[in-house]
């Protein structure tokens, strides 16, 4: 098993459409098999007092 905890940046946009940075981190664990390494589980979480809200306006990409 390994753990990956990464920081992470972003950009997010206030209603008026100015930018502000969304920094976060991601955290993930591995687990090897006979196969390779497997991500069973992650989450990504933004820092303490970064709004989780942003209004950008701009397409989806699936």
């Amino acid at each position: 098993m390994a753990t990956v905890i990464a920081p992470f940046t972003s950009t997010g946009y206030h209603p008026d459409g100015s930018p502000f940075p969304r920094p976060g981190r991601a955290t993930m664990v591995f687990s090897c098999n006979a196969d390779g390494w497997l991500c069973v589980h992650s989450h990504m979480s933004l820092n303490r007092g970064v709004p989780q809200a942003s209004h950008a306006d701009r397409p989806v990409k699936a």
